[in-house]
């Protein structure tokens, strides 16, 4: 959206508040008390599911059924890794 917006002070905003969204988020990532490994399959699911949140709310993309089945793959799989002892 930054990259298209015509105005050049809600550019230089939306780019700010990506940086700092992205920034506070690697944050939480890198903080998690968890191994690297667990951490990573973790991060593969929410990186999905924030994708299908930012693309339905910003651009009105509703996720067909494939979009869907594979994310719930994508998911179930970041779950095993975190749970599988």
């Amino acid at each position: 959206m930054a990259l298209h917006h015509s105005s050049t002070p809600v550019r230089v905003g939306l780019f700010l508040v990506g940086g700092i969204l992205l920034t506070l988020y690697g944050t939480w990532l890198n903080l998690a008390p968890v191994e690297f490994a667990t951490v990573t399959g973790l991060y593969v699911a929410t990186l999905f599911v924030v994708f299908q949140i930012v693309n339905f709310l910003f651009f009105r993309v509703v996720p067909s059924i494939s979009v869907l089945v594979g994310g719930a793959l994508i998911v179930a799989g970041g779950l095993v890794v975190y749970h599988w002892r």
